[in-house]
């Protein structure tokens, strides 16, 4: 679904049919219109994963973050409390990842 702001005022949010989703305070046209772009914009959406075994497993879903940034904090945290030695060293089979993922309606 696509937003605009108003044609008059430039402080009214609607949708496509037209009809009012919300309006902005006098003199707060931008942020009527940066919410307008923000709503419009490619929402994206970043799972942080990990694998305890590769050659024997598959990713879990650990978390979901709105930044990727979020997403690597998770991933630090979970490395720290879940390293796993095999002979004295850390197991290479683990995987940590970061996934995009595209929210569509």
């Amino acid at each position: 679904m696509k937003y605009r702001v108003g044609r008059k005022q430039k402080r009214a949010v609607l949708n496509e049919n037209g009809q009012e989703i919300g309006i902005f305070t006098t003199g707060n046209e931008q942020a009527a219109q940066d919410y307008c772009d923000y709503l419009n914009s490619e929402m994206r959406i970043y799972g942080a994963y990990y694998n305890p075994c590769t050659a024997e497993s598959v990713d879990g879903l650990i978390s979901l973050h709105r930044t990727k940034l979020g997403a690597e904090k998770a991933l630090e945290a979970h490395k720290k409390n879940t390293i796993i030695y095999q002979d004295g060293f850390e197991s290479v089979y683990q995987r940590w990842l970061v996934i995009e993922e595209k929210i569509e309606d």
